[in-house]
């Protein structure tokens, strides 16, 4: 059970840094001008107070995947004489529990023996306090769960780095100071709801070809990548810490092999994508354990008259519990082709399934064989569902521990 500290007792503590913070120390962070510029968060969403000097960027959490918009999941960065303190914002697409504090002591926390109580000043944020690096070795003082006017819950971290002559209460000091300077302005998140456009064929000067999903009441949608390489996020916003359906769609260029799981780790399910018959491959445990559904079609469209023709591979996975894989489904099956151009898109099932390898037999190097046998293994399951685990994972460790790059 993680040690619970109450709202007074987490101002004392944060007062008693700042006092006994030494003099010498204390001006080598910057001041916090009250009415100086506010550095954005989310796109806006947000603002603090930062020192001079800031750069903010995408976080970028894998290089494999594609990049994240900062209006998403972003960085601010700054740096001093004494070290380098870092805020990343992330959005995660969920709404205000009943009791904000009790979910978030149930999330995993960034150290071993953090505080948690709500800030300061701050109704409906609750910060988690720690006084240890995380177990990555960054350090991360302060990890605050911040409700915006809207009801949407948002994640803001703190992390510093520091050198071995800084003084460690002045650095903790500052970083209290950025984090109280929290402020929610008047953005939205940064969504799609309703009917979403996924891409578009048989692009001649402002016509189109538009492939579409319809999303359902409380259905968002975030996008990453271009035109021709993009990932589609379709989720459920839910409250903070329950289960939610969640699905994904990838773009790439027609020919591109999909994404694959071995042989044998999925059974088909029959189902429909753009009037063709498809098979998903499923993989399911229990009614709360996770499960996954995936399919791939290359689409092709002939556009007429002296136009190419467009293609492309579309791989589409849902995910979630269980016994909510239906709903996930049943969104994705939404994918139609709009247009009144008298255009046909013909979809292509492909396999998504590797093809089962036959046994060897033992050779003297068994060891080694069955250690990269595991290790090929362990890579095939995360590439072969890589459209809908990226998604799976990111909002996952929404609630854990990321570094900022």
């Amino acid at each position: 059970m993680l040690a619970a500290m109450s709202t007074s007792r987490l101002s004392a503590a944060l007062a008693l840094l700042v006092v006994s913070m030494p003099a010498a120390h204390a001006l080598a962070w910057p001041t916090l001008d009250p009415e100086g510029p506010r550095t954005p968060l989310l796109g806006g969403r947000w603002t603090i107070l930062l020192g001079p000097g800031v750069s903010t960027a995408p976080a970028v959490s894998d290089p494999r995947a594609p990049l994240p918009r900062a209006s998403l999941d972003g960085v601010a960065a700054m740096h001093d004489e004494e070290g380098r303190l870092a805020v990343r914002a992330t959005l995660l697409f969920a709404t205000r529990p009943e009791d904000l504090e009790a979910v978030v002591r149930t999330l995993p926390a960034p150290c071993d023996a953090p505080s948690i109580a709500t800030l300061p000043g701050h109704e409906g944020v609750i910060a988690i306090t720690c006084t240890e690096p995380s177990p990555d070795g960054a350090f991360r003082p302060l990890v605050l769960y911040a409700t915006h006017t809207d009801g949407w819950v948002d994640r803001i971290e703190v992390q510093l780095e520091t050198d071995e002559a800084s003084d460690p209460a002045a650095a903790m000091a500052f970083a209290t100071a950025v984090a109280s300077s929290l402020r929610a302005e008047d953005v939205a998140p940064d969504v799609e709801r309703g009917v979403v456009e996924v891409t578009r064929a048989c692009v001649a000067g402002e016509a189109s070809d538009p492939f579409t999903v319809t999303l359902p009441e409380g259905w968002i949608a975030t996008r990453q990548g271009g035109e021709e390489l993009a990932v589609l996020q379709l989720m459920k916003a839910t409250a903070l810490g329950t289960p939610r359906p969640l699905a994904s769609i990838a773009l790439t260029p027609l020919g591109a092999p999909p994404a694959r799981i071995p042989a044998g780790a999925g059974a088909p399910r029959a189902g429909s994508l753009l009037g063709t018959s498809v098979e998903w491959l499923e993989i399911v445990g229990p009614a709360d354990a996770p499960g996954m559904r995936e399919v791939a079609v290359a689409v092709h469209v002939e556009c007429g008259g002296d136009a190419p023709p467009w293609g492309g591979t579309l791989q589409l996975s849902a995910g979630g519990p269980s016994s909510l894989l239906d709903e996930g489904t049943r969104v994705l099956e939404s994918l139609a082709m709009a247009g009144d151009r008298g255009h046909v898109a013909v979809a292509t099932p492909i396999g998504t399934e590797e093809e089962a390898i036959p046994e060897l037999e033992p050779s003297a190097s068994d060891a080694e064989d069955e250690a990269a046998a595991q290790t090929s293994h362990l890579w095939s399951m995360g590439i072969g569902a890589a459209s809908l685990l990226l998604l799976l994972l990111a909002l996952v460790l929404r609630g854990r521990t990321t570094r900022p790059k």
